[in-house]
């Protein structure tokens, strides 16, 4: 799918490259939107599960951001692929799939806001628009899926450890 694009793919060249036989790709899933809807859903479940546990941390809000792009970073470089597929083949989910990956995104942003603005109630974080904020942090980590040449030029740690240097840097108040 990354590869050929949702359009471009048949049922047939997904249960090729599964080992599958159609007959059997169409047993576990009913159509190739069900199969992208079930990455979106994944995706947002591990991700809603990574940033509960990553907020939940007795921790100083620069902790949990550098815990967040992390798990960004770990997320865009190691599923790559799949982050790929999932901005860019959004438009095939069918209408009932949309909202619920709606549904989805509305959890992720209200936990990201949640998270910038106690921290800047809090006095950690600088007074910057948490939907900005969230927006920033996320970019600058899917940015890795289309520039993997960083990949071989900095280790998983140098690149994490930048990306928390540019995040903090921007968000965490000097005088903390």
């Amino acid at each position: 799918m990354q590869e050929k694009g949702y359009g471009g793919i048949s049922a047939q060249d997904i249960a090729d490259a599964l080992d599958f036989s159609k007959a059997n790709f169409f047993y576990h899933v009913k159509s190739k939107e069900e199969l992208l809807y079930h990455i979106f859903v994944d995706t947002y479940e591990l991700a809603i599960r990574h940033y509960e546990e990553i907020l939940a941390r007795e921790a100083p809000a620069a902790e949990k951001l550098r815990a967040l792009i992390d798990f960004y970073i770990r997320l865009m470089t190691e599923h790559g692929a799949v982050m790929q597929v999932w901005f860019k083949e959004r438009a095939h989910l069918t209408p009932e799939h949309e909202a619920e990956a709606l549904k989805f995104e509305r959890r992720i942003q209200a936990l990201h806001r949640d998270f910038y603005t106690d921290a800047i109630r809090r006095g950690e974080f600088r007074d910057i628009n948490p939907r900005l904020a969230s927006i920033s942090m996320f970019g600058m980590c899917f940015a890795l899926t289309k520039w993997p040449e960083l990949r071989d030029q900095l280790s998983m740690a140098q690149l994490t450890e930048q990306m928390q240097q540019l995040a903090c840097g921007a968000l965490v108040r000097k005088d903390r």
